[in-house]
């Protein structure tokens, strides 16, 4: 069974998935700003679900704007990251 997230930045589309647990990894030239950012967000609500109320990770994980914003080496924003969901869909968070 193979479970992972699909997304697209600037019309330019990535698979991640998940094989048995295991990362398979994506293809060549993933954006790894916007995996981080996709993990984080999946993360926060992880945390929401967890403490029944939003809680900000101490300290707050800064690096991945700045890796968009600072040193321009890959997408960040949520707004650009367009994602497409593979397989089940129970326990999704995002």
């Amino acid at each position: 069974m193979r479970n992972g997230l699909r997304y697209r930045v600037h019309n330019q589309e990535y698979d991640t998935h998940l094989e048995n647990g295991a990362s398979s990894g994506g293809r060549p030239g993933t954006d790894s700003v916007a995996l981080d950012a996709v993990g984080l967000r999946i993360l926060e609500a992880k945390r929401r679900l967890y403490f029944e109320e939003d809680s900000p990770m101490r300290p707050p994980a800064k690096h991945i704007a700045a890796a968009e914003e600072k040193h321009g080496v890959g997408i960040a924003d949520p707004a650009k990251i367009d994602l497409v969901r593979l397989g089940r869909d129970d326990g999704v968070l995002i």
